[in-house]
């Protein structure tokens, strides 16, 4: 039960989650796969109906500082994933554009449950540095109780980031061929995933005629509800296990 509360009762932890889509790439021989950081950028300046679009990849690091050395899932994550998937920190605040950037001060936004139970929930836990695999980062904010990228409560569902880091894109060496990103955007208002997936569909067209992806490539992208995403292929296998479970009981 805790586990099907988590998953498919409990509100997703976005504000307004029916305009959050996970964004991903299809090509032959892949039916659902990652972004490259040059459609990243295209998809924030060229789909009418994506309002703002976020990155991020998952990872796992040595912490140190606050406690003993402990292996956590983390995430690096563009400046705007928080607020493109409609949450902001519970204390002290997200990433700037200017951390962001290669070059950018090494900082951290620590999860909830890291405040409690590494620094006991302390509130002047800001500006205290923590090592990630060697690294010195100063923790900049908090993220609230429950939030997640949408990506623990799937793929990374093992191993969830607990402390997110800036992704640091160096716009100069931008590809289109390099395909190992995690997106997801918020909908313009009035917008649709439906929409949103012919407006990328009808890009990746265009780029493939260009000469951007071969044509035998196939490629195109789309977007996925978030609410799906997180609910959709889980819940099937959840409500079974749960009939089974109360089943025996």
């Amino acid at each position: 039960f805790s586990v099907v509360r988590a998953v498919l009762l409990a509100p997703l932890p976005y504000a307004q989650p029916e305009r959050r889509v996970m964004i991903w790439s299809r090509w032959k021989d892949f039916d659902k796969t990652w972004l490259a950081d040059g459609e990243v950028m295209d998809y924030r300046r060229e789909i009418p109906s994506l309002q703002s679009v976020a990155a991020w990849e998952s990872d796992a690091a040595n912490l140190t500082g606050g406690g003993e050395p402990v292996r956590v899932g983390i995430a690096r994550v563009t400046a705007n994933t928080f607020a493109t998937l409609g949450s902001s920190a519970r204390l002290g605040r997200g990433f700037t554009d200017d951390e962001d950037r290669p070059g950018g001060a090494p900082v951290a936004v620590l999860s909830h449950a890291v405040w409690q139970n590494r620094f006991g929930g302390d509130p002047a836990v800001l500006d205290r540095v923590i090592e990630l695999d060697g690294v010195a980062r100063r923790i900049v904010g908090v993220m609230p109780r429950g939030f997640a990228l949408p990506t623990d409560f799937t793929v990374d569902a093992a191993e969830p980031s607990q402390i997110w880091v800036p992704l640091q894109l160096n716009m100069k060496e931008l590809s289109h061929g390099n395909h190992g990103y995690y997106g997801a955007a918020q909908l313009a208002p009035g917008a649709t995933a439906a929409r949103a997936t012919a407006e990328l569909k009808a890009w990746t067209a265009r780029l493939t005629q260009t000469g951007v992806y071969p044509k035998e490539m196939g490629f195109e992208a789309f977007a996925v509800p978030v609410e799906q995403e997180v609910r959709g292929t889980a819940r099937h296998a959840l409500l079974i296990v749960f009939g089974a479970v109360g089943f025996l009981l």
